[in-house]
């Protein structure tokens, strides 16, 4: 964010900084996060005409900052526009370091699995570990098959952008057959 923060953009400069829960909204920028979204210029930047998008700026990720809005970005964030399903990955949830420690990995996961347990009915939990060497599929998210996709929204839901270890989680679906056959990087 540091990185980002005074870029001149569109003439204006950008101002990149953590959320402030609570804050008062700032009388500049439209109410409805949508039409900001789509119409940069309501925020005074210009259109980015990028491949692949029919209008407007468009951030990946952006929902993962706040809670509700994934659906409108389903359709940018690789894997994100797949259906519904009973399988719910957590993003952003542990870093690769701290999967190397056996019972750091264990308390992670015995945490993930007590909160998660609160949606509903868990078939399987998979928290892919690093391995010397080699590449690990789905390493650093987490995977929670739930018994029902009922579960796994109210889950999807009640999870994405909550805060865990000071970083904002992010989640979103995959299809049942790559979390069975492992392919878990989709």
């Amino acid at each position: 964010c540091k990185g980002l923060n005074g870029i001149e953009l569109g003439g204006k400069a950008l101002v990149c900084q953590r959320a402030n829960v609570g804050a008062k909204p700032n009388p500049n920028v439209p109410n409805d996060l949508m039409s900001a979204i789509m119409n940069p210029a309501l925020l005074g930047l210009p259109n980015m005409n990028l491949p692949g998008l029919t209008t407007g700026l468009t951030i990946p990720g952006l929902g993962a900052y706040i809670p509700g809005v994934q659906s409108m970005v389903q359709s940018v964030i690789p894997g994100a526009n797949v259906d519904v399903s009973p399988v719910v990955v957590l993003q952003n949830l542990v870093m690769v370091e701290e999967l190397t420690d056996a019972n750091t990995y264990d308390d992670i996961k015995a945490d993930v699995k007590s909160e998660c347990e609160r949606y509903g009915e868990i078939q399987e939990l998979v928290m892919p570990k690093p391995s010397d060497g080699a590449q690990v599929k789905g390493l650093g998210k987490v995977f929670v098959m739930y018994k029902s996709v009922e579960s796994a929204k109210e889950a999807c839901k009640a999870l994405e952008g909550r805060s865990f270890n000071d970083r904002i989680v992010l989640t979103r679906f995959i299809k049942t057959e790559d979390f069975r056959t492992g392919n878990l990087d989709k």
